[in-house]
Parts: structure tokens; sequence; C-alpha cells
């Protein structure tokens, strides 16, 4: 997975798979290798950010705080951008819910907060009602995280919301793969 020759495109994608799976030794090594010096080994073209997405999802995974750290800012400047992946079509998101989940990591709970509301305003007006309801509890968890009475109340109604949402679309497991932090 990181020999020389294979591009960053799919190191980054296949780092994330196996992140997820909890199963390969190297994905470390590679989201530091890829976030040192300001993510200065991942090439300015049309895959940068698909891999800075993929690197997200790994150190949001590992709850890696200086590679979320790192990713924050390449990702940062992208804020509004909405990330289309050029090896296939399809699209992960608003950046907004990305940013969001790195600032968890990082325990930036007001940002957090921030990413989140904006991530779910953005998918719901988009009508996409599955990565809606993944950000309702994306926001919930970072609410609860927040921990005042008014933020627990709003991630209690967020938490009805978000898993109603997903058992109609049947895709209330999706809501159970973010860990607590």
């Amino acid at each position: 997975m990181n020999a020389p020759n294979v591009p960053w495109a799919w190191k980054t994608g296949l780092a994330w798979i196996h992140a997820l799976r909890h199963e390969h030794p190297e994905v470390a090594a590679i989201l530091r290798e890829a976030t040192a010096d300001e993510c200065a080994a991942l090439p300015w073209d049309m895959n940068r950010l698909d891999c800075c997405y993929e690197l997200a999802e790994v150190a949001i995974t590992l709850g890696d705080q200086p590679a979320a750290r790192a990713l924050t800012a390449a990702l940062e400047p992208f804020s509004t951008h909405t990330i289309l992946s050029a090896r296939a079509v399809h699209i992960y998101g608003p950046v907004t819910s990305l940013l969001g989940l790195l600032a968890e990591v990082t325990a930036d709970h007001k940002r957090a907060i921030a990413h989140h509301t904006n991530a779910l305003k953005t998918l719901k007006s988009w009508g996409a009602g599955p990565r809606a309801a993944l950000a309702a509890s994306d926001l919930a968890r970072a609410l609860r995280a927040g921990a005042t009475p008014d933020d627990l109340i709003a991630a209690e109604r967020l938490t009805i919301e978000a898993t109603t949402q997903a058992k109609s679309f049947g895709c209330q497991d999706a809501l159970r793969a973010r860990p607590e932090r």
C-alpha cells in the first residue's frame, strides 16, 4: 500500500478502507507522511481534495490530532465547496461536514458545532436525506460534547430526527458508525 509507485490518489483511498477495518499497520505512517509539512506530499492536481477528504476520514477514525489539524488547515480554504471525486462520480458532501468531524478530533467543540450546523443546513437544502441524517447525528454528538443544558436538549431532538430519518431510508446502521468523542 505504501510502495513508492502507488499514486496518492490510490494510497489515501486504501488507507481509509484499511483504517475503517482496523487491519493495516501502515495506515498511521501513510497519514503522517501525507500530512507532514502542510500536506506537501499531496500533489496539487484534480485528486488533492479527494485525498484530503479520505485522509481526514482516516484521521477521524484513528483520532489523530496532528493530522486532523493539518487537514483542517488544508481544507479550510474550501469550506464552502463540495468535493466531487475525480476517480469516479460520487459526492462526498460539503467540506463543512468533514471540518466538523476534524474539529471533534481536536476537541474544538465550538467549531465542530458551527461546521456541523452548516453541513446539516446545506444537506437539507439539497434534499440529501441519508447524508442529512448523518449530519444531524454528527451535530447531536458535537452538542453532547459541549454539554450545556440547551445543547443536550438540542442533541436529543437531533438524535430522534436523525434516527427517524435514517430508518426511513434504511440506513440506521450508518448512524452508529461514528464513535462518541
